[in-house]
């Protein structure tokens, strides 16, 4: 895509990161059900591996490509009140699967 289309479809660079950022924490809709139900509804398998076999798959897109998907969410401009919307959604989940911490 060349940026002048990219452009044409977002307002501008901050835009285009809040758009990216809500991506990456709103559910995909999906027909098939998410690893996690899979792996609890597979109960032949011990509990420990089910767990081993979730996190290795939540673990895996962050680790496996060329890309620090991590590194979106740290800069300075995306605490600004543009991507409220986005620490809204991110707050409870991030406190759910990570303990309570600021």
């Amino acid at each position: 895509m060349r940026q002048a289309t990219m452009y044409h479809c977002v307002a501008g660079e901050e835009d285009l990161l809040a758009e990216f950022l809500e991506s990456t924490v709103t559910p995909s809709p999906s027909p098939s059900p998410s690893p996690s139900r899979r792996l609890l509804a597979a109960g032949g398998t011990a509990a420990e591996d089910r767990l081993w076999e979730l996190c290795r798959s939540d673990a895996a897109p962050l680790c496996g490509g060329p890309c620090n998907l991590g590194a979106p969410y740290v800069p300075p401009e995306v605490r600004a009140e543009r991507f409220a919307d986005f620490h809204r959604v991110r707050r409870p989940r991030q406190m759910r699967c990570c303990g309570s911490w600021a």
